[in-house]
């Protein structure tokens, strides 16, 4: 049975690698996951979402191209998942897998214009040499 959750993202965390050792240890199977706290009308639920990314010398990084970018605080997502589970503490926990869908479905534009204007900040402070 799978569940479709729409809400407000009020939480969200860096790309990760979970990924694991396969072929006795030879070779690495990346997971890449990013989490987020998203309030939906079934209350507060944690998910962690797979994603593409890339390794660069700043983390992990989703390619613009990537089919799941990773959402700003503020964001409305819509996502699937087959099952929530409940954690000890009461919290709802979401999986959110490449069987199941993501879209962001409206964009917070104020953060997008925030995130902009510190790139421009940062670029010109590394091009004047202050950092």
């Amino acid at each position: 049975m799978t569940t479709e959750l729409i809400g407000k993202v009020t939480r969200i965390g860096k790309v990760k690698d979970y990924g694991q050792a396969v072929n006795w240890g030879r070779s690495w199977a990346s997971n890449h996951k990013f989490f987020m706290k998203v309030e939906t009308n079934k209350g507060e639920i944690l998910a962690m979402v797979q994603c593409r990314a890339d390794d660069t010398r700043w983390g992990f990084k989703i390619p613009k191209d990537a089919d799941r970018q990773k959402p700003f605080v503020g964001d409305v997502v819509k996502f699937t998942t087959h099952n929530l589970r409940e954690s000890k503490d009461g919290a709802k926990w979401a999986s959110v897998t490449w069987n199941q869908s993501f879209e962001i479905v409206e964009v917070n534009q104020k953060a997008r214009e925030e995130r902009d204007a510190w790139v421009a900040e940062q670029k010109a402070k590394r091009q004047a040499g202050v950092c």
